[in-house]
């Protein structure tokens, strides 16, 4: 549980990181192979990666981001809720 944050953090850099190079080559190298890299450490590893390959990249892409900020909403509300628990007198 303590990695939890740690690890989408590391998530949230490896996005922005294909981000940018998008930002600065509409067509950068092997970035298909980075993406699926990165997809693949949000899909499960006990399904075959065939399984998932036969799907579009976007798609998988999308599903991706969509976990990532599912996670980051749910952390989100998880600090209100904690912040705004009533204190013991």
């Amino acid at each position: 549980l303590h990695s939890f944050p740690t690890r989408r953090s590391s998530d949230l850099e490896k996005l922005n990181a294909l981000r940018n190079k998008f930002g600065h080559n509409l067509e950068p190298v092997q970035i298909e192979s980075q993406i699926e890299t990165f997809v693949r450490s949000f899909e499960d590893p006990g399904i075959p990666v065939a399984e998932f390959q036969s799907q579009p990249l976007a798609r998988r892409l999308k599903r991706s981001i969509g976990f990532l900020c599912g996670h980051l909403h749910g952390m989100e509300n998880g600090y209100v809720a904690v912040r705004n628990y009533p204190k013991e007198k």
